[in-house]
């Protein structure tokens, strides 16, 4: 089974899907297609080729856009029963687990969320952020908004100790000796919704051919749950006003 994100509203849900597939044996993926990105790609590559050194920090951000109309057009829009969250859970989710994907796996967060221009549109929110604590001792700083008057680019930029790695729409890896690569994607995605990117077609054709050559499928119900709880610890540490574990 393929399931869009968030694969579950609730962490508990997503859990015992991944219980259910293991019981059954089936498939389970999970619809973060950013990760094969042509330039998710790359990132990676570099990554764990340690020609960029070690991560010292690292920032991301989603500035969008959705108005009060794109709420209306959708009754399970901007409501906490249905959608679970606002832009978190919805839009930013993409790019939490693009972080935690080049970055480590989260171990707490302190966060915050609220609604602003939105808030006699939605119940959810509209606006978060969050400083976000990794397992390998890598601190990293989120924000998210709807509340932009058009859809930016998502930006993530990785500082590391040889250097800085730089997504905005083009990849541009700046080293410390001087050298700068700039990376291009050729798939370029034009349109209203051209932020959505153009991979989802790559994650189906994998998880089809994870299914016929009896390959496990990379994007699954454990990877699939880590942004999910990123998402759900902030909101959780935004209501407590404090640090909250991953």
């Amino acid at each position: 089974m393929l399931t869009e994100k968030p694969m579950a509203i609730l962490q508990e849900d997503a859990e015992k899907m991944i219980l259910k597939s293991e019981e059954t044996g089936l498939t389970l993926g999970v619809c973060f297609q950013n990760r094969y990105n042509a330039t998710s790609v790359k990132i990676r590559e570099i990554l764990r080729s340690g020609k960029a050194g070690s991560i010292l920090g690292a920032k991301a951000a989603v500035i969008w856009s959705r108005d009060e109309g794109y709420y209306k057009s959708e009754s399970w829009r901007g409501t906490w029963e249905m959608e679970g969250g606002g832009v978190l859970i919805n839009q930013a989710i993409h790019t939490l687990d693009l972080l935690q994907y080049f970055v480590g796996n989260a171990v707490s967060v302190r966060g915050s969320y609220f609604s602003s221009l939105l808030e006699k549109a939605i119940e959810v929110e509209d606006t978060a952020q969050a400083v976000i604590k990794f397992d390998n001792g890598i601190n990293a700083l989120f924000q998210a908004t709807n509340c932009y008057c058009v859809n930016s680019p998502v930006s993530i930029e990785i500082i590391c100790t040889k250097a800085i790695i730089k997504l905005d729409g083009d990849l541009t890896i700046q080293y410390s000796d001087g050298e700068t690569e700039v990376f291009t994607d050729d798939n370029i995605v034009t349109g209203e919704k051209f932020y959505w990117g153009y991979s989802h077609k790559l994650l189906i054709q994998d998880f089809y051919h994870c299914i016929q050559s009896g390959k496990k499928f990379a994007l699954d119900g454990y990877q699939g749950i880590k942004a999910l709880k990123i998402v759900n610890a902030i909101y959780k540490s935004s209501d407590m006003g404090q640090w909250v574990t991953v």
